[in-house]
């Protein structure tokens, strides 16, 4: 197979969209390790860590925030074999857009939106009951869920999980991008939890300097800010309590149990379908009023067999291989 001359169209940054950055540039890794393509070019709004990131391999355009698509249409090189777009959303105004630079625009559908315009959609999370997809081809479910680098080489290394019967390790992320106030709602309620000690991922929005407060606040919480080697730390934990993004499908491969958690609309639909995979319990949305954390930590914390069986579906759920297959199904289509 000739190689494909590929591009990337991403949205992310600081505050929002890094699930979808981290996503793209280990599946463009992946396009060049194994010599598929040599010519990969990245279409980005973003931040400056972004452009940073993704200029440490590949060749990039920096969009305009916010950028009209009559604008963008100024932006872009023709004769790509596959556009991949990978951000939370994409209108059809500009999918219809991306289409005319590419053979195949490929578009990653985490949140099971109505999109016509595609050739390729990837549904790695699922699809919603309601939705009909209207690409000529749809990849649907975990086997296509592309995984960033430290967690195949984790894999590929021999990693299996073990669960120990006490539950001391705690892993925690809710979001990259959440509010101090939300931290704070979250750590009251943490704080009323029987463990020993917890790595606890904190994202932009809280200042070195209230991470200096929460950590004296909070002794038993090692708060971490600007981590790279996550899987290190979720491979360590006995139980993760995170938001329902990209991060689940991480503990899943690890098997390590979790408790989901909400802030926004979409990841509390999210979390209710992966309660299907029974890897995790569901904790709620973080809220001020009515919302405990205690109850479901405390049933999970004495029930041994439980959190051993949740991380056996999660092992069994994923593994490292979402590239390769993606890849396979799209060149079929390409070849006609």
């Amino acid at each position: 197979m000739d190689k494909l001359k590929v591009a990337f169209r991403v949205k992310g940054g600081g505050t929002y969209g890094w699930g979808h950055v981290f996503r793209a540039i280990s599946f463009a890794r992946y396009l060049k390790s194994k010599k598929i393509s040599d010519e990969i070019i990245f279409y980005f709004e973003g931040s400056d860590e972004v452009a940073k990131y993704i200029g440490e391999d590949f060749s990039s355009t920096r969009l305009e925030e916010g950028l009209s698509v009559e604008t963008e249409k100024e932006s872009w090189e023709t004769g790509f074999d596959i556009v991949f777009v990978d951000m939370l959303e994409i209108s059809e105004l500009r999918a219809n857009l991306l289409k005319t630079f590419c053979r195949n625009l490929c578009v990653f559908n985490d949140i099971s939106y109505d999109l016509k315009g595609a050739d390729t959609l990837i549904f790695p999370q699922g699809i919603s009951a309601e939705l009909t997809p209207k690409a000529k081809l749809n990849l649907v479910g975990e086997k296509f869920f592309i995984f960033q680098d430290q967690y195949r080489e984790t894999i590929e290394s021999g990693y299996k999980k073990e669960i120990r019967t006490n539950l001391e390790s705690v892993f925690v992320c809710i979001g990259g991008s959440t509010s101090l106030e939300t931290h704070q709602i979250f750590l009251e309620k943490f704080d009323e939890c029987d463990y020993l000690q917890c790595d606890y991922l904190i994202g932009m929005e809280v200042s070195e300097e209230e991470i200096v407060k929460l950590s004296k606040q909070y002794p038993r919480i090692k708060f971490l800010k600007n981590v790279d080697e996550i899987a290190d730390l979720i491979s360590n934990a006995d139980l993760a309590i995170i938001t329902s993004g990209f991060i689940k499908y991480e503990c899943a491969l690890l098997g390590v149990p979790m408790i989901l958690l909400s802030i926004v609309d979409h990841q509390e639909d999210l979390a209710k379908n992966f309660l299907k995979t029974k890897t995790a319990i569901y904790g709620g949305r973080i809220q001020g009023n009515g919302w405990e954390l205690s109850e479901d930590f405390n049933k999970l914390k004495l029930n041994f067999e439980k959190r051993s069986e949740m991380s056996k579906y999660g092992q069994l759920l994923v593994n490292v291989d979402g590239p390769r297959k993606i890849i396979e199904e799209i060149t079929k289509e390409l070849k006609g």
